[in-house]
């Protein structure tokens, strides 16, 4: 009798521990089904700040070597535009004209009848040196000269046919249209904006330039 009692009690135990074991089985199990809450939307101000964190991403930095690189080619070719020599049509011929020419041709153009002296002083060279630019412009039958009426000991210059040609020519000329042209394209901020480092850059380089040694 006590053997019997002693086993339904061992059966009740582990009936209670089995249910027990089951009860957790289950209730781990609707744990696992649950749906994972859903991730929070962002905000506005957090797709505003997103946003703001993407598109002001920094560019990189030139330096200012690379600056200097590009001032000093463009030093260069525009060094090389203004003094080399173009070419005029005067009647058959194709005639090259430098800068110093071109200024002579300038002057007389401008002013017929005048004289060694005054062109000495217009291009702020000395008169021998007038006198050589004027006489290859007269192999080049660009000029004509004439006795003053006034000082027999002085002559006057007047283009020539095709001196006139070369003239009139000149003064459609326009080397840097092209530049004017894509100058033109730009936003008016922009080009202000422009105007205002090259401006900065020129005002440091005069700085510079007059810290060097003065030249001999």
């Amino acid at each position: 009798m006590k053997k019997e009692k002693k086993e339904k009690k061992e059966k009740k135990s582990v009936d209670k521990e089995l249910k027990k074991k089951k009860a957790q089985s289950e209730k781990k199990n609707e744990s696992a089904k649950k749906p994972e809450p859903a991730p929070m939307a962002a905000s506005e101000d957090d797709s505003v700040s997103t946003e703001k964190t993407t598109s002001t991403k920094a560019l990189p930095a030139k330096t200012i070597d690379d600056v200097l690189s590009l001032m000093k080619v463009n030093a260069e070719i525009y060094q090389n535009i203004i003094t080399a020599p173009l070419d005029f049509k005067a009647g058959d011929q194709t005639i090259s004209l430098f800068p110093s020419e071109l200024k002579t041709l300038e002057i007389i153009g401008q002013t017929p009848g005048i004289n060694l002296t005054q062109l000495s002083i217009e291009l702020d060279i000395s008169k021998s040196a007038v006198s050589k630019c004027t006489g290859k412009m007269l192999e080049k039958s660009l000029l004509n000269k004439k006795p003053s009426p006034t000082n027999i000991r002085q002559v006057q210059f007047f283009l020539s046919e095709d001196g006139q040609a070369a003239f009139e020519q000149y003064l459609q000329l326009d080397l840097f249209k092209p530049l004017s042209n894509a100058f033109e394209t730009l936003k008016d901020e922009d080009s202000d904006k422009l105007l205002t480092f090259l401006k900065a850059i020129s005002k440091q380089l005069d700085e510079i330039a007059k810290g060097l040694p003065a030249q001999s």
